[in-house]
């Protein structure tokens, strides 16, 4: 309205001093709106992982499925292996491609295992260590990303996060076909998963073959001194977007418009949004057992950040899951994510 006044007195009565707008005034109070504004999130669309024969988790067993045949040091074995390990790593940790660069396996400083009674794993290699974890009721892989992008880090490093493995007898269901056998479920384990690349790693000794510092590896070295040269955040991201599109996810390299639905393009970064919001939201809203700020810790950004730039929700069909499983009330974040 007063902008309409201004308007209409300059037109006739020419420039008055008093109706002037002051630039300073003016720039106080847009800035205080935007700190009252009501955060309005990013994405609004809920994407799903499952709920299809062919979907995002089933891609993933039949690439295992495929390759489990072949010999552990089979180039086509390693590969699957190694990305569908990325994949499940990222989902569970909730990270960024970028963090994915940025830790070692081998450097108990970036990366530790514990055994079920809490027993830091120190054998000398990886698959050994991972094989630790999965004994019993489960222990936990701990990682802290070095030199990453978030803003609460400390110092060189990020906060620790912790990533357990699946529980198989708690998934099984021959109803849900990338759940219906044992083996089926241990595919979708991240732990396991990179156990399995480790395995294929060292059986076709590449392990020496690593540069220090790094997990995720081109499996031809094109360095003159015949390191494999560490995959870097594009083709990590490149990898989730693949099995995103094959699993029924619209997938494109552009970022996502607002409001985005599931069969247009998606960017690199929804796995962090998808996975973020149904930690959030299982807890929040159904009463998971695992704390609500799981969401925030693992992604180490901000409650505002994630709810601005991350959350999308969770399709029904997946709280439903969630709602009617056997035991539901003890399912980790991990498992529940599967269903």
């Amino acid at each position: 309205m007063l902008s309409s006044i201004r308007v209409c007195c300059n037109k006739a009565f020419g420039e008055i001093d008093q109706l002037k707008y002051e630039k300073s005034a003016t720039e106080q109070i847009v800035a205080k709106a935007k700190q009252v504004s009501k955060i309005k999130p990013k994405y609004t669309i809920p994407v799903d992982l499952g709920g299809r024969d062919d979907c995002f988790w089933q891609q993933i067993v039949q690439d295992n499925e495929a390759v489990e045949h072949l010999p552990n040091a089979n180039k086509k074995k390693l590969k699957v292996k190694r990305d569908t390990a990325i994949v499940l790593s990222r989902h569970d940790s909730i990270s960024r491609s970028d963090c994915e660069t940025k830790y070692d396996h081998k450097n108990t400083r970036e990366c530790r295992m514990y055994d079920p009674r809490g027993v830091l794993q120190e054998q000398e290699l990886v698959s050994e260590r991972l094989a630790g974890v999965l004994g019993g009721d489960g222990g936990w892989v701990e990682h802290n990303y070095r030199d990453p992008k978030d803003p609460l880090k400390k110092g060189d490093y990020s906060n620790t996060v912790t990533v357990r493995p699946l529980r198989i007898p708690m998934l099984v269901d021959s109803s849900v076909k990338w759940l219906a056998t044992e083996q089926k479920v241990a595919y979708l384990c991240s732990v396991r998963q990179r156990r399995a690349y480790f395995l294929c790693l060292e059986a076709a000794k590449k392990v020496d073959l690593m540069v220090p510092g790094h997990t995720w590896v081109f499996l031809n070295s094109d360095r003159a001194d015949g390191k494999l040269s560490p995959l870097v955040a594009s083709s990590i991201g490149t990898i989730v977007k693949k099995y995103a599109e094959r699993g029924g996810i619209g997938v494109g390299n552009k970022s996502e418009d607002p409001g985005v639905k599931e069969k247009e393009k998606v960017s690199g970064h929804f796995l962090r949004g998808h996975a973020g919001s149904v930690a959030y939201t299982l807890a929040v809203e159904i009463g998971a057992a695992w704390c609500p700020m799981l969401c925030v810790d693992r992604a180490r950004h901000t409650m505002e950040s994630f709810k601005k730039n991350y959350c999308r929700g969770v399709v029904l069909r997946l709280q439903q899951a969630f709602r009617q499983h056997r035991k539901r009330r003890q399912l980790r974040f991990e498992e529940a994510a599967r269903l």
